[in-house]
């Protein structure tokens, strides 16, 4: 080939001209520039020859690489494409430069339109083509089928479309994978794991969420799972409970085996003088599978902050150590949080007789006391003085000027009370004063299914297994006999939520 036959001779200025009209680094254009010297040969040929100094001209619109890539910047201006991004997508996919801007137009809200039935907005796509370029020049018929093979594929699995649009557009290169690649790739890893209760509904919500796990090896994710069992398995941990975890953790099916292990392992051996167990805090871990993947600086800090900050007050770290394995969620969230949630309650109630130590033993047996509104509980709280308050509730040992004080010293000794739900209080005070029940620690202390049971049968329905029937009075019409009124009344409060434990006939 001559020179005046070679297109890096012929046209190579031309092409840098007009790459430097661009705002692109001289890496980006020097990236650039070989594929379109590859596409601008395989255009100067008739069938790979060359004949009479080829069919290009270096002014060929052909060329106006600049004004092509401004003129598509322009048609999606008000979906947010700026021209820095859309040529440097270029640079990664050369091809851009080559085709009309209509053609990349064309391609784009072909695509949006597909799928406008699933919400899918142009300026996201835009978003997902500026990170996988190919899709402004790949054919819609071909990225379409790619992922509507998918969904079709995994329907009668609960996939949607909308969903895993959702999913390409936070990875997408799954625009432009085979979908016979995808669909092996989910089956192959609920097949190896099917006997440990994986099933192809619940590793597809956790590649929704942690979309890679789509196009990822088989081969490594199962390698993922099994190298963390098999180190902990003395331990007690089994790949059907690492594998619930990774279902809501999804991120513990991509991440380093070693990774997983060691954020383990140094939480462990912080604590181990403090009484912590490495198959203890597996099992919270499984509870809060956060924490395989949380920084085990960042729980060694949240656990040691809350326990300083109340040392004085006699909390240790042994004791917040048991709490938390019970309440795992103690490991992951702040201790800024934690110790506002019960300064917060211990200041309403000082007057009545809190104390900062007492609440604070008291929480250590009921966790849930730390990481729980402050503003619940101390409704919850209120609620029971307004109990003593009002005679329905007598404390054991209250006389009639310390009730307050006294009441605070029960709650303590039964924190549970103290986070039960709003309506549990109300069916109890609802349940003393319809059947003048017990005014002592057994009003609160009761299973709440049977103060159901009992109210239900004093209002006239003697087995709770049975609906209720919805036949007799209705608000608003003729004087009810009193077991139509009865009846209206348990309706209503099973209506209300207070009463959960039985049912009503339709």
């Amino acid at each position: 080939m001559t020179n005046e036959n070679n297109p890096a001779h012929r046209f190579l200025p031309r092409i840098q001209e007009e790459l430097d009209k661009l705002p692109l680094t001289n890496a980006q254009k020097e990236r650039a520039i070989p594929a379109i010297l590859r596409n601008v040969g395989f255009l100067d040929t008739v069938n790979g020859k060359y004949t009479d100094g080829g069919k290009l001209n270096d002014d060929s619109g052909f060329f106006d690489f600049a004004d092509k890539i401004q003129a598509v910047v322009n048609h999606f201006k008000t979906n947010g494409l700026a021209l820095a991004q859309y040529a440097e997508a270029a640079s990664k996919q050369p091809a851009v430069f080559c085709l009309s801007p209509q053609t990349v137009v064309d391609n784009t809200e072909g695509m949006v339109r597909r799928f406008s039935g699933s919400d899918l907005k142009t300026k996201d796509y835009l978003q997902a083509a500026l990170r996988q370029p190919q899709l402004f020049t790949q054919n819609v018929t071909t990225i379409a089928s790619n992922i509507e093979d998918v969904v079709n594929h995994f329907a009668t699995d609960g996939l949607t479309t909308k969903e895993y649009l959702q999913a390409a557009l936070k990875r997408p290169s799954l625009f432009c994978q085979s979908s016979s690649t995808i669909t092996a790739n989910v089956e192959e890893t609920v097949r190896r794991f099917a006997d440990d209760g994986l099933i192809a509904s619940d590793y597809l919500q956790a590649a929704l969420k942690q979309p890679p796990l789509f196009s990822q090896s088989p081969t490594t994710i199962a390698a993922n799972i099994e190298q963390v069992v098999k180190h902990f398995a003395a331990n007690g941990l089994t790949t059907r409970s690492y594998l619930s975890a990774a279902t809501k953790q999804p991120s513990l099916f991509c991440q380093s085996p070693a990774t997983i292990i060691s954020n383990i392992e140094r939480v462990v051996e912080h604590f181990a003088s403090e009484g912590l167990a490495t198959t203890n805090y597996l099992k919270s871990a499984i509870k809060r599978p956060q924490l395989f993947i949380q920084s085990p600086t960042t729980v060694i800090t949240n656990i040691e902050q809350v326990v300083e900050h109340f040392a004085a007050n006699g909390l240790t770290a042994r004791g917040y150590l048991s709490a938390a394995i019970k309440q795992p969620s103690l490991f992951c969230q702040s201790p800024a949080t934690i110790t506002s949630n019960v300064e917060r309650v211990v200041e309403r109630f000082v007057r009545d007789g809190l104390r900062l130590d007492n609440y604070l033993q008291s929480a250590i047996r009921q966790p849930s006391l730390f990481c729980q509104s402050p503003t619940t509980i101390a409704r919850h709280i209120a609620t029971v003085l307004e109990f003593a308050d009002q005679g329905i509730f007598h404390p054991p040992g209250g006389l009639r000027n310390n009730a307050h004080a006294a009441t605070i010293d029960f709650l303590l000794k039964n924190p549970g009370i103290i986070t039960l739900a709003d309506e549990n209080f109300r069916l109890r005070e609802v349940h003393q004063r319809m059947t003048h029940g017990p005014t002592d620690s057994s009003l609160l202390t009761k299973r709440r299914s049977y103060v159901e049971q009992e109210l239900m049968r004093h209002l006239g329905h003697k087995n709770p297994a049975q609906p209720v029937p919805s036949g007799g009075f209705v608000a608003g019409s003729a004087e009810p006999t009193e077991e139509e009124a009865r009846r209206f009344v348990l309706r209503a409060l099973m209506h209300a939520g207070y009463i959960k434990g039985g049912s009503l006939e339709r």
